[in-house]
């Protein structure tokens, strides 16, 4: 059972989260540049894909494999090409080498662990890295049509790799340098090289606090001078919950 509250506040402090003797920290800002940021999003998109993405029907299987996580799956459906591919997006962000043994056997640091270890791993990726961990859907929900062909699903993996590098490349009209420099800015003090120390879980954090920050000041700014109508604009403290 993983500690949401304990990995959030390990990353925030900037402290490794220790999973079956696996340090797991988020990377810095410093090291996400030096990778290369596409390749960052890449790997994240990557590692936060629901299952339901990639069998969207599900059809094809029986209740057993319907609990099975999205590695298990894998592994049980034989889509190996998709599988190292993933394992290699979660090696990404434990910086060290992953790799498949005989009998579903998974090798860490040349320790052995299993597909569900492997389950748990991306629980801890996605809270370090601000993904939500909650799936559009809680189940499979089965269509009543024929199953797939093989080679179909084998296209549609291959086409799911494929957009997720195009989409890793796409860019919201604010780019990651435009986030940097604004927190350097403004972000109560701290000048470029401290915001390339921050790991990403804290710049997040930061960037948000600081969005909630402004906001109920232009808010307070505006009740005051009496150009706010508090029948329509809800204010809310800066010192709220970030998800």
């Amino acid at each position: 059972m993983i500690d949401v509250e304990d990995v959030k506040l390990r990353s925030w402090g900037n402290e490794p989260y220790i999973y079956k003797s696996i340090p797991i920290k988020p990377k810095t800002i410093k090291e996400i540049i030096r990778d290369g940021y596409q390749n960052f999003l890449y790997n994240l998109n990557l590692v936060a894909i629901d299952k339901e993405q990639v069998f969207p029907d599900g059809n094809s299987f029986d209740t057993a494999l319907k609990k099975l996580s999205f590695a298990e799956l894998l592994y049980a459906t034989e889509n190996f090409d998709f599988l190292n591919s993933y394992l290699d997006a979660i090696q990404y962000f434990l910086s060290t080498e992953i790799s498949v043994e005989p009998d579903k056997v998974i090798l860490i640091n040349e320790n052995k662990y299993t597909l569900e270890d492997i389950a748990s791993l991306v629980v801890i990726i996605k809270i370090q890295n601000c993904m939500s961990n909650k799936s559009g859907k809680d189940e499979f929900n089965p269509k009543n049509d024929r199953v797939r062909k093989l080679k179909e699903q084998q296209q549609r993996y291959k086409d799911k790799i494929a957009k997720l590098k195009t989409e890793s490349q796409k860019e919201d009209n604010l780019s990651f340098r435009d986030y940097l420099s604004s927190l350097a800015v403004v972000g109560n003090g701290m000048n470029v090289n401290e915001v390339l120390k921050l790991n990403y879980y804290q710049f997040h954090d930061q960037l948000i606090r600081l969005q909630k920050y402004q906001s109920y000041k232009e808010n307070m700014d505006a009740l005051f001078h009496q150009m706010l109508d508090t029948n329509k604009t809800k204010i809310t403290h800066w010192m709220t919950k970030i998800e």
